[in-house]
């Protein structure tokens, strides 16, 4: 069945709400298969327990990996936790991302491995170190906060909650 680009967005307070509107997003469309489906969470970190047990319940029914799995390589938190800082993460991300992407789900490479290690101009970039951090170290000066849009203050304010739930800070 082809995939189809998604035309609507899901908008929920937390991401098991998110990840229902997803679902009933797919199931409602011509094709169950959508790619760029925009989707905004009021507090990300928040989670519905009895949502995140049912769909683990699920994927182990249809013999497929538990949500943990699938969130690690979207951004690697057991890898995070043992890392110094965030250049420590993404530079041992990068030394491990060629033997990644032996498995053939992730040949043609990651979320994370995107982020870190984007192929441009014959180099690797990696995007968060040379511009999201410098972004957020920015936004985060008085005069800047202050002149931000309030969709961008909450952005600021949700990137600034799940760096709190990190072991580690940027040093």
């Amino acid at each position: 069945m082809p995939a189809r680009l998604a035309s609507d967005q899901v908008r929920a307070q937390t991401v098991s709400g998110a990840w229902l509107g997803a679902v009933r997003t797919a199931l409602n469309s011509p094709s169950p298969r959508l790619f760029h489906l925009v989707t905004r969470i009021e507090q990300p970190i928040a989670e519905d327990a009895a949502v995140r047990q049912a769909a683990d319940g699920l994927l182990a029914d249809l013999k497929l990996p538990p949500i943990e799995t699938v969130a690690n390589t979207i951004f690697p938190s057991e890898l995070a936790a043992t890392s110094k800082n965030w250049e420590h993460l993404s530079q041992r991300y990068r030394k491990a991302y060629p033997t990644l992407k032996r498995w053939r789900a992730n040949r043609p490479g990651t979320y994370f491995g995107r982020l870190v290690a984007y192929p441009a101009a014959g180099q690797e970039i990696d995007q968060v170190v040379s511009a999201v951090i410098p972004q957020l170290d920015y936004c985060m000066e008085p005069a800047a906060w202050a002149r931000l849009p309030p969709f961008q203050k909450r952005v600021v304010r949700s990137l600034f909650e799940l760096s709190q739930r990190q072991v580690w800070v940027r040093s």
